[in-house]
């Protein structure tokens, strides 16, 4: 249902792009409600997905899972530009971005009824679904989910004080090209594709929680290197080894819900995780933009 109504989401941007205008108010709720439903569509994925796939299966099937979802991510990515590019350079810019939400809504369409024709293997315990703040605190204390789920939100709000500085340094500060940036991005997920498979045997090998906090240490640290030059291909660099860096941190983040949550008590443990998280993300976001 979630997965359907965000795919709908896209059928007011479609009809204001060609319209060619579009209301303040209606963009921002349009948007809030289809990221909103994203979020909603997450836990229940998580407690159902692992009850789809197999234990002894998950490392390699979810490395490749992430691997096709980063490819279109990269494939999007350059599509969804060159389209604007021709049609800004065509005169149809507006057309172009309401093909681009068509395309979106295709394949969001396509993603619900393929979720809809998929069975559950057997009838999955929702649990606990009062979350007291004592029941919080249990939670961190006791049992090592607790301690998982608020290092991942300690590192989410590192990274989300720095996250919005990265376009508009590359972009004004460094003042390169659209083509240079779309390469850049384009390039940090394009190492993940290739990085994943990898990424998988290592963590059957050395186990999740090894991949998961090397991969925190080394992302925090990335950033240091963006001081020692700006030339291009020096960033190129760091792309690469970035999205190695978060290919690793996602597979292990999702790898460790499945090994450290009570099957039980995924869905709403992961519930209240998504919205400690976002809210974290409108407090951090509300600061830079008061910056």
């Amino acid at each position: 249902l979630c997965a359907a109504l965000q795919a709908l989401c896209f059928v007011p941007l479609i009809v204001s792009a060609l319209a060619h205008e579009i209301d303040l108010v209606l963009l921002f709720a349009v948007s809030s409600l289809y990221w909103g439903l994203g979020m909603s569509t997450g836990p229940a994925w998580t407690t159902w997905a692992s009850s789809l796939v197999p234990k002894r299966l998950r490392p390699a099937f979810f490395a490749n899972r992430a691997r096709a979802s980063q490819l279109a991510l990269v494939l999007a990515l350059v599509g969804g530009g060159m389209i604007l590019q021709l049609g800004k350079e065509d005169g149809a810019e507006f057309e172009a971005y309401a093909l681009i939400f068509t395309l979106a809504l295709a394949a969001r369409g396509v993603s619900a009824s393929f979720l809809y024709s998929q069975r559950e293997p057997r009838t999955l315990e929702i649990g606990e679904t009062s979350i007291s703040p004592a029941v919080i605190s249990k939670h961190v204390r006791t049992g090592g989910h607790g301690r998982l789920l608020l290092f991942l939100l300690t590192f989410q709000a590192g990274v989300m004080v720095a996250s919005p500085y990265f376009t508009p340094y590359m972009l004004a500060e460094l003042e390169l090209s659209y083509l240079q940036f779309t390469l850049l991005t384009a390039t940090a997920f394009g190492a993940r594709v290739l990085a994943l498979p990898f990424l998988g045997r290592s963590i059957r090998r050395v186990g999740t929680k090894k991949v998961l906090w090397r991969a925190g240490l080394a992302i925090s640290t990335f950033p240091i290197l963006w001081l020692i030059t700006d030339h291009f291909a020096w960033l190129l660099f760091l792309q690469v080894i970035s999205g190695v860096g978060w290919a690793a941190f996602e597979l292990a983040s999702l790898l460790s819900f499945f090994e450290r949550i009570p099957p039980h008590g995924q869905t709403s443990v992961l519930t209240l995780y998504n919205l400690a998280n976002a809210t974290a993300c409108l407090l951090y976001t509300s600061d830079a933009a008061d910056e």
